[in-house]
């Protein structure tokens, strides 16, 4: 079963601000947040944070086709 974002709607309208931009998810979970972005936007970059591994495995592999678009940290969000 997929975890479904939580406000996605909400959350694109004030986070994706131009066409082209870097963004940072720092909760990235199972990445759908950033995955929608991804694919609103196909200039777009991000960097996904989670502090759970097995969570920031499971994002790679969903987002993997998003390429070099996507990077990853494994830590805490307080490590920008």
């Amino acid at each position: 079963m997929d975890h479904k974002p939580v406000l996605l709607k909400e959350t694109l309208q004030y986070w994706h601000g131009e066409k082209g931009g870097f963004y940072i998810d720092a909760t990235l979970g199972s990445g759908g947040h950033s995955e929608a972005l991804l694919e609103r936007d196909p200039h777009a970059r991000c960097l996904g944070i989670d502090r759970d591994p097995q969570a920031l495995c499971l994002a790679q592999e969903k987002l993997k086709r998003f390429g070099s678009r996507m990077d990853y940290f494994l830590g805490n969000y307080d490590e920008i």
